[in-house]
């Protein structure tokens, strides 16, 4: 009998030392927002207009925290055209630090989505990126993002209360 009481403590010592290493290496969530920008005016044939609140963000990030991953996030009250439309050509938004940063793809908006038909105001949504773009989030030091090549099939499509942020995921 003792030698399975050994056996047991055995286990229990390896299963605190497995909660132990789980909870060091914990990586919590922490999702971020720029300003909102009120309409982001989509046409057939030009790139966006540079959203003016939206555009910028500072991460704010717990002392000691390390960034372990990072993905972009768009997030929308509605969209609205007075004809059917949709995105109609392959879009991104990118991310990169105001200080020393590169542009980076966080998100690709397909062609054919975000429709909505004639004169009808389509949900909101959230968008997240599945890119990692941790190498440009780091504490204090500013991003801003960018819409690039994002193009209606017909002029005129509102997307409504636009903000981006950062999911951002850290390590104590």
């Amino acid at each position: 009998m003792s030698n399975w009481l050994e056996d047991l403590k055995a286990q229990l010592t390896t299963i605190d030392t497995v909660v132990d290493a789980i909870k060091a290496n914990i990586a919590l969530p922490i999702t971020q927002w720029g300003g909102v920008e009120d309409e982001i005016l989509l046409k057939s044939a030009a790139d966006p207009a540079a959203p003016a609140a939206a555009t910028r963000l500072t991460p704010a990030l717990p002392p000691g925290a390390t960034v372990w991953k990072a993905y972009l996030v768009m997030k929308f009250r509605e969209i609205y055209c007075a004809g059917a439309n949709f995105v109609g050509t392959l879009g991104y938004v990118q991310v990169q630090k105001v200080a020393g940063g590169a542009w980076t793809t966080g998100l690709t908006i397909q062609a054919g989505t975000l429709d909505v038909g004639a004169g009808l105001s389509g949900s909101g949504d959230c968008l997240i990126g599945a890119v990692n773009v941790s190498a440009q989030v780091a504490n204090a030091i500013q991003v801003e993002f960018k819409l690039i090549t994002l193009r209606s099939n017909a002029d005129d499509l509102a997307i409504r209360d636009v903000q981006f942020g950062l999911q951002v995921y850290i390590t104590p």
